[in-house]
């Protein structure tokens, strides 16, 4: 009978299929970046931001050229965009989530197009949700629902042996 492998991880010897793990971890991990950022650019725009003087007139430098700030260059690809509507829906349903379960009552809850959304609770006289839980509860049940996806796509057994 042949011996088992060792199922125990040593830095410097991986096995051949954790490597392959690894590999395809780094992998998507790039990928997924430069989707995500949207390389190569297709769809760009720029989005700037100007500094105003109080009195409202845009600040210009020496030559007299006004003084904006690039701050961000959005990119998209198609792609994505169903994933990232469904991330909006994940966090917004977690805010209605924890606020009933900490008392409010929610009463609307909005995914928008433009990748946005708004959860809204009753008005007094009703039970407000506790805010803070319910403030947080967007990011971490998004993060829980995404961990959640990851968890049921993977294959335990097959990793085992």
């Amino acid at each position: 009978m042949e011996p088992r492998a060792s199922v125990e991880w040593a830095k410097g010897h991986l096995t051949d299929a954790q490597v392959e793990s690894i590999k395809a971890f780094v992998g998507s991990a790039i990928v997924t970046l430069v989707l995500w950022n949207g390389f190569p650019p297709i769809g760009t725009r720029d989005v700037w931001s100007w500094d105003e003087d109080k009195d409202g007139e845009i600040k210009t430098n020496d030559k007299g050229q006004p003084m904006g700030q690039w701050k961000k260059k959005i990119r998209w690809l198609p792609v994505l965009y169903p994933f990232k509507i469904l991330t909006v829906f994940y966090h917004e349903i977690s805010h209605a989530i924890v606020g009933r379960l900490t008392g409010g009552k929610p009463t609307f809850v909005m995914v928008d197009p433009y990748e946005g959304g708004l959860t809204e609770f009753a008005l007094p006289p009703h039970k407000q949700p506790e805010p803070k839980s319910t403030l947080a509860a967007g990011y971490i049940g998004s993060c829980v629902f995404g961990c959640a996806l990851i968890f049921a796509g993977c294959e335990f057994l097959s990793s085992i042996l």
